[in-house]
């Protein structure tokens, strides 16, 4: 069995975390995965890091310095127990759009990476949104498995209630939006040689994909078999999402084959 959602902390990231007076799970360590491992059943597990990733050192020099510290430490902890472990490769904020494709090609042709991990949301713009075509031309043409996971944003209020944390009800929401902008904008379509894995069971799409193809033709010139096709592309995890109904929709939204699992 694989798990394609299991994350890692290493030591830059940490550390960038502190420096931003933010919060995040300790120093990942080998005993800490070989346990986790051994506890969950799995064979393999394919390692990601944490939110919100190298786009919180910005853009420019700090945030590629930090996506190439992540991923060397990374490739470090994963040598450790390479028959075990693998990871996706970490980029900068794709606002930084030349950085980005560097990094993606130190990871994926140099090292030879399964894929990356994706945030949900760049500076509040969604993966389908024209400045990323240059990233997803490039990771169609490497054929690349792109697991996107959502973040942390500036939705106001921050927190419902003033205390729920934003990946209880708010990250299935972004999921479940950067996934319809994909789709919407035909970046799925026109990319057919690129993976992508929605966490969490997808969010609310399973939920949401009806309406959606009923009111399409206010948002895009593809019909609802264009839609339906790239629906049918994604793949999910259910990480935190094997509860009967998110689990039954799933199961009705999609085919087995496409229903991967996730531990988060």
């Amino acid at each position: 069995r694989i798990d394609v959602h299991m994350h890692i902390c290493p030591r830059a990231f940490h550390d960038a975390l502190d420096n931003h007076n933010l919060s995040g799970p300790p120093v990942s360590t080998s005993s800490g995965a070989t346990h986790a491992l051994t506890s969950l059943d799995v064979d393999r597990a394919i390692l990601s890091c944490s939110v919100p990733g190298p786009a919180v050192a910005g853009t420019g020099a700090p945030g590629r310095e930090l996506a190439r510290a992540c991923n060397n430490q990374c490739l470090e902890f994963i040598a450790k127990n390479p028959s075990h472990l693998s990871f996706f490769g970490v980029t900068p904020s794709w606002i930084d759009v030349a950085g980005t494709l560097a990094e993606i090609d130190y990871v994926l042709v140099e090292k030879k990476l399964p894929g990356i991990v994706a945030m949900a949301v760049y500076d509040e713009k969604l993966l389908g949104d024209p400045i990323f075509a240059p990233i997803w031309k490039r990771l169609d043409e490497l054929n690349t498995i792109v697991f996107i996971h959502p973040t942390a944003s500036s939705l106001h209020p921050s927190l419902i209630a003033g205390k729920l944390p934003q990946f209880v009800a708010d990250f299935p929401y972004q999921t479940t939006r950067t996934a319809l902008d994909l789709v919407l904008s035909g970046t799925v379509t026109t990319h057919p040689h690129v993976k992508m894995i929605l966490p969490h069971a997808g969010g609310t799409l399973p939920y949401l994909a009806g309406k959606v193809l009923a009111s399409c033709s206010m948002a895009t010139e593809l019909t609802q078999d264009d839609i339906k096709d790239a629906f049918s592309r994604f793949y999910f995890d259910v990480a935190l999402s094997t509860a009967r109904i998110p689990l039954r929709a799933l199961l009705d939204f999609t085919s087995p084959d496409r229903i991967l699992f996730g531990s988060d």
